[in-house]
């Protein structure tokens, strides 16, 4: 249940001016960033530049979309051209799109690595992703889109 659900707010996501979470799958601990900030323990401290940190990484000017038709899996060489393209200025967030992974959680790692050395954001996408995605839109109350991109996220930057 979402949160606009569990207060009936009758609303969806593009109208409302927060995060409308799914109360059930998320976490269920909320901190405000800005009550950590005014805090000077060393907990808090440590919280608020991380949280600064992440979103320093992934607020972006551009996303860099690489697409790959090959019939093998991509590998580290793709990742870091997609990775190279990243810059302060320029954005670190990118979708790398191509036709299958054989081993989706051997690249999720690479990408997990990626991101842990503060190279940038690079969200893998097959081509069964995108037939979810486009099914999704048949059903305009589905939050499909915004579910798989959250947890595609998630997995990559939390892990």
């Amino acid at each position: 249940m979402r949160i606009s659900e569990r207060f009936n707010l009758n609303k969806v996501q593009p109208q409302l001016d927060f995060v409308d979470v799914d109360t059930n799958t998320d976490t269920p601990l909320f901190l405000d960033p800005f009550f950590l900030s005014l805090r000077t323990d060393n907990w808090s401290v440590e919280a608020s530049k991380t949280i600064r940190s992440f979103f320093q990484q992934v607020s972006t000017k551009s996303v860099y979309i690489e697409c790959k038709n090959y019939s093998s899996d991509p590998a580290n060489p793709e990742l870091d051209q997609l990775a190279g393209r990243f810059s302060p200025n320029r954005g670190k967030v990118g979708l790398l799109i191509c036709r299958s992974i054989g081993e989706m959680d051997r690249f999720i790692a690479r990408c997990q690595d990626t991101y842990r050395d503060e190279r940038g954001l690079i969200v893998p996408i097959i081509d069964e992703d995108i037939i979810r995605l486009l099914s999704s839109f048949v059903n305009p109350d589905s939050d499909y889109m915004e579910k798989f991109l959250s947890d595609r996220i998630r997995t990559i930057a939390t892990n």
